[in-house]
């Protein structure tokens, strides 16, 4: 059993250093911000569904999700900052757990720099891809309202 869990320990490790070695330049995708964007973005479609099941309809603006006491803080700063952006109230094509469940390839939300540097994206099939800023423009866009952050950071 201890020579097990040393495996486990040593995997972690890797794993871990091989994210601090990742976190490099990146031929210009990498940007402030975007290390951890992936990760604040699948937090974000996990509240952004479980408000579209509770509420009946998609949330509308970042304090629409204040009733979502699971709403991780970094998550929550991340939207009031203006870092990810969030085309508010696109309806979701399904509510189911697994993200990937139907073909929605329009863009839900995504980094502040992905338009001029890359980074990532969140589809409204709530699946998160990596693109260019080419990439980014000619995709398709989930129909919502982008909402200026300075709206949500007074309401606090």
């Amino acid at each position: 059993m201890r020579r097990l869990d040393r495996r486990r320990s040593l995997g972690l490790v890797a794993v871990l250093l091989g994210l601090a070695a990742g976190c490099g330049d990146d031929g210009g995708l990498q940007t402030a911000g975007t290390a951890g964007d992936d990760v604040i973005l699948q937090s974000f479609a996990e509240d952004y569904r479980m408000y579209s099941i509770s509420m009946k309809h998609p949330p509308r603006k970042v304090d629409d999700l204040k009733v979502l006491q699971s709403m991780a803080w970094p998550t929550l700063e991340a939207l009031r900052n203006g870092d990810i952006i969030v085309l508010w109230g696109a309806e979701l094509p399904d509510l189911k757990e697994e993200p990937g469940q139907s073909t929605a390839p329009e863009i839900l939300a995504y980094g502040k720099d992905v338009p001029e540097r890359g980074g990532y994206v969140l589809h409204l099939d709530r699946t998160i891809s990596r693109m260019t800023p080419e990439e980014f423009e000619a995709a398709p866009k989930a129909p919502g309202k982008i909402e200026e952050p300075s709206a949500s950071k007074t309401a606090k």
